[in-house]
């Protein structure tokens, strides 16, 4: 997936703690335009982050009316790149929600200041 530049400046913008996160939306190509941050989910900044899903959902209509498509989910670890049991569960019960095959995810580390990239 192309991902524009001014998303993961958005990104490094707001995701400034472990454990907080936002969406992505695509065009009708698949590239990811758009980046909500959730900046009324719960953190507690070292091992859990859980979305504020009501709002979100609220974000994805808005998007679906301006050609922008749910692609998929961001959000920062201190140090692990890797997606851990608690993030695949959780995109599991996304992708089940709304009927999708696949699902984008993005990892941000923080102390390496890097972005990790996964279809799941």
């Amino acid at each position: 997936m192309n991902i524009s530049p001014h998303i993961y400046k958005q990104c490094r913008d707001t995701l400034l703690k472990p454990e907080m996160g936002g969406i992505l939306g695509c065009d009708e190509n698949g590239n990811i335009i758009a980046y909500h941050f959730d900046d009324t989910g719960c953190s507690d900044n070292h091992n859990e982050y859980s979305p504020d899903t009501k709002r979100l959902n609220e974000v994805i209509k808005e998007w679906y009316d301006q050609g922008i498509y749910f692609a998929g989910f961001i959000h920062s670890h201190g140090i692990r790149p890797r997606l851990t049991c608690g993030d695949l569960a959780y995109v599991d019960k996304i992708k089940e929600a709304c009927g999708m095959e696949q699902l984008f995810m993005m990892i941000y580390v923080l102390a390496a200041d890097k972005f990790y990239e996964y279809v799941v």
